[in-house]
């Protein structure tokens, strides 16, 4: 497994949490492949007035043309080489023929080094007139500018995009920090590549910080070399283990399966402190070792199995979410959780028959007087204040119920980083400058060819793209068919930018027959890359801020309403005479104006167009695709806790046989849940994928503690002849310094996550903690008051069937 841990890979893959068979997903496919991939810019901004002066706008555009040339570019915009059309011409060979005319080719506006600020001055004032690329490339002021960095398809999914954009920023830092300029850097490569990069490292650095929380506190336990070397031993060759079954299943490390090394050390640990304590426990009552380690095995090797069998379910029900990223994560995790319980049972027991028998100070820890009073304490409430622990109960789960009644539902594209991270501040930099960087595609299909070149849908696309673009503050400026019509007129007369608008019939006739026709020529991509190649379906890009998954569902309704209006609907508007009289005020300025009423109102009615005529608008995209993974998400996760549930009731069912014992030990184990629930609303924590990730994670391993108490309360049970008062108080003595013990070992073994640059593994860390330590109270006290309260007469009855987990007579 070692071997094999050593082929173990990051993904570099854009993270899929939508099923292959999903309608938008498709959508979004058909669209990549007709349009190019939307999530492929990165992009650097800077807002400073230097950028007109002469020696840095000569470095920028030096840095551009550098850029463009590295090994991954596919291209690069920026003021150096931004474009402006004017008409040149074009050549087409068809067959042995060659044919010329006059068409629309591109012209860079800068053309070589600019050597005055008077030629710069005046390379800005042309550039600040093309409007096609105004809040674009530069906004109004013209102290921002944008460069957009289109990456190769190559670079974007492999490991060299690291080295990619690590140079890239390399080359800005050196152009930007010799003029104090501070560059911003933002766009999915860049977020993704830092992310996978935070991935690696995290990795490294909370392993390795589990591993020397988790040794210092067995260390203060048992004192003693021995018992932390080889219950590192054990955990590490866990942390292998979990490594290696990753590489055979052919999976690679995404965010969610980096946490799995760490947890793997925190549960491996707690396997070791179960097993060691109750090796202690049985050498110090017969000081027999070999007796001792054979009923390690056969007392508490099968509460053991069946603690990590109910933690691994808390992992494995991801395989039912859908999603790719969680099925790797849930079969990866359920996989290794069960190698370590099998690791632990072999290597525990025979590591230690060749070890020398535990000394006195290695058994004190079972004496601990302030651990012991704590038991005597807890064992006091649960037998003469039952009453009140169940009042204060009932109020913390009323108290908690409101509390989760304020749980929203929402995510952000960047939620799992801090406000304070340079990237979410360079993010809230271009969504200030120019509204987002998040891609929002619509596809505009009219379902015939050539039919996007109707002067009718060319006036539609230009007028839905100036309503949403009013009525939407959150989007940026579009880009479609029609921008580079108006962009194309703008140019037919002198650059003139009050043209810069859709023009009639006649002469939007006379701009189409000197566009391009060559696919393959420099000049036709920029309309290739708004119109499919039979000219039936149109593209309007825009950028989204991250206004996160409850507006941006709320927008697409809207979006797509106002889409049909303007598409499916024709617009009349007549005067319609009226008995009524409208008064209009009048202004003092107008005062000489002398029509103060209208016998005749505007009417404005909409008829809807054939359906042969219909035009189909759909929104996709990675914002799109984002929200709509994010509803999955949720949705599946919130199933996959009830199948959890389910599950881990059954495995209950097969261990206590006795539905009301089902019961009593699945009520300890809600109630955290339910804490974790309530606080999280409390303290406006959304409810996302990575939080509700806590709750199946929580309970698989909340359930542990549940096992062992009522393990040991059978057993006792019995040898007290059905005396439920003993039995309890016998089983809070023996298995309430482990239950204490491993739960501080989990509680510390995830808080260390609190410490992370992602949101969602620090909401992962504090909510598991938290929900662990009320799993711990709920086990210590509620279990065994309900357990006390429990009807001694049916207690005998069911008791008389055999359980799955028993252990053996002291005698044997």
């Amino acid at each position: 497994m070692v071997y094999e841990a050593t082929f173990a890979r990051l993904t570099y893959d854009n993270p899929k949490f939508i099923p292959d068979n999903d309608e938008e997903y498709i959508a979004y496919q058909e669209f990549k492949k007709t349009f190019g991939d939307d999530g492929s810019v990165l992009v650097i901004g800077i807002e400073t007035p230097k950028i007109w002066n002469t020696d840095f706008f000569n470095d920028w555009c030096a840095l551009s043309d550098q850029i463009e040339k590295t090994e991954g570019t596919q291209r690069v915009l920026s003021l150096a080489n931004i474009p402006m059309l004017s008409k040149g011409m074009e050549t087409n060979v068809i067959g042995e023929d060659t044919f010329t005319r006059e068409v629309f080719v591109q012209k860079e506006v800068v053309k070589e080094k600019v050597k005055s600020q008077a030629e710069l001055d005046s390379l800005k004032n042309i550039i600040l007139n093309l409007k096609f690329y105004e809040n674009i490339i530069f906004v109004d002021s013209g102290d921002f500018t944008l460069m957009a960095v289109t990456l190769e398809k190559k670079i974007l999914d492999s490991k060299k995009r690291i080295d990619y954009v690590n140079d890239l920023v390399d080359k800005v830092e050196s152009v930007c920090g010799k003029y104090d300029v501070v560059a911003h850097y933002s766009g999915l490569p860049y977020i993704r590549t830092k992310f996978s990069k935070r991935v690696e490292t995290e990795l490294r650095f909370f392993t390795a910080l589990s591993m020397l929380i988790t040794s210092l506190i067995l260390l203060f336990f048992f004192r003693s070399f021995y018992i932390l070397i080889f219950s590192m031993l054990v955990v590490m060759s866990g942390v292998f283990w979990s490594l290696g079954i990753l590489v055979l299943l052919g999976y690679k490390i995404t965010m969610f399966i980096g946490l799995l090394p760490p947890l793997i050390v925190v549960i491996g640990i707690a396997n070791c402190i179960y097993l060691i304590n109750k090796y202690h426990d049985e050498y110090r009552a017969h000081s027999n070792k070999i007796k001792a380690l054979q009923r390690v095995i056969s007392k508490v090797g099968i509460a053991v199995f069946f603690t990590n069998l109910t933690t691994a379910i808390g992992f494995g029900v991801f395989v039912l979410t859908g999603s790719t990223v969680l099925q790797e994560f849930g079969l990866t995790a359920f996989l290794s959780v069960m190698a370590v319980f099998i690791i632990s049972i072999i290597l525990i027991p025979i590591i230690f028959s060749y070890l020398p028998e535990p000394a006195d100070r290695h058994t004190k820890h079972l004496d601990s007087k302030y651990l012991r009073k704590i038991i005597e304490k807890l064992s006091h409430i649960v037998t003469n204040k039952r009453k009140l622990v169940y009042i204060v109960t009932g109020a913390v789960v009323v108290i908690m119920l409101f509390g989760m009644s304020r749980v929203n539902a929402v995510g952000y594209m960047v939620d799992d980083i801090s406000k304070s991270d340079q990237i979410y501040k360079d993010l809230k930099f271009f969504e200030r400058n120019v509204k987002g960087v998040l891609p929002f595609e619509i596809v505009v299909d009219t379902k015939k060819d050539g039919a996007i070149q109707n002067p009718r849908i060319l006036r539609k696309i230009d007028y839905f793209e100036r309503e949403i673009l009013t009525r939407y503050p959150d989007l940026s400026r579009s880009i479609s068919i029609a921008q580079v019509i108006n962009f194309a007129r703008q140019e037919l007369h002198d650059g003139d930018s009050r043209f810069y608008r859709i023009p009639g019939n006649l002469e939007l006739s006379t701009i189409m027959s000197l566009m391009p026709s060559s696919n393959t020529s420099r000049n036709s991509k920029m309309i290739r890359s708004m119109i499919d190649s039979a000219n039936s379906k149109a593209r309007i890009s825009v950028q989204l801020a991250d206004i996160g998954t409850r507006k941006t569902k709320i927008l697409k309704q809207e979006i797509l309403a106002a889409a049909d209006t303007v598409f499916n609907y024709e617009r009349q508007d007549s005067e319609e005479p009226t008995d009524s009289i409208i008064s209009i005020e009048i202004s003092e300025e107008d005062s000489t104006r002398m029509d103060t009423t209208y016998f005749a109102k505007l009417v404005t009615t909409y008829t809807p167009v054939d359906s042969s005529e219909k035009i189909e608008v759909r929104l996709t995209g990675t914002s799109v695709i984002f929200v709509k993974g994010n509803d999955y998400l949720n949705r599946n996760l919130l199933i996959s806790l009830i199948v959890a549930f389910i599950v881990i009731g059954s495995i209950m069912a097969t261990i206590f046989i006795s539905l009301r014992m089902i019961v009593i030990s699945l009520i300890p184990n809600i109630i955290p849940l339910l804490f974790s629930a309530g606080t999280m609303g409390y303290f406006g924590v959304a409810l996302k994928p990575s939080t509700v990730l806590v709750f199946s994670v929580a309970f698989g391993i909340a359930v542990d503690f549940t096992i062992h108490f009522l393990s040991k309360y059978r057993m006792e049970l019995r040898k007290n002849k059905f005396n439920i008062q003993k039995a309890v108080a016998k089983a809070l003595n023996e298995t309430g310094v482990s239950m204490v013990y491993t739960s501080i070992i989990l509680f510390f073994g995830f808080i260390i996550f609190a410490g992370s640059s992602f949101g969602g593994t620090i909401a992962l860390g504090v909510f598991t903690s938290l929900t662990l330590v009320i799993a711990l109270l709920s086990n210590l006290i509620v279990l065994p008051s309900l357990l006390l309260s429990y009807d001694l007469a049916l207690e005998r009855a069911k008791s008389k069937k055999s359980p799955l987990i028993d252990y053996p007579d002291d005698a044997a």
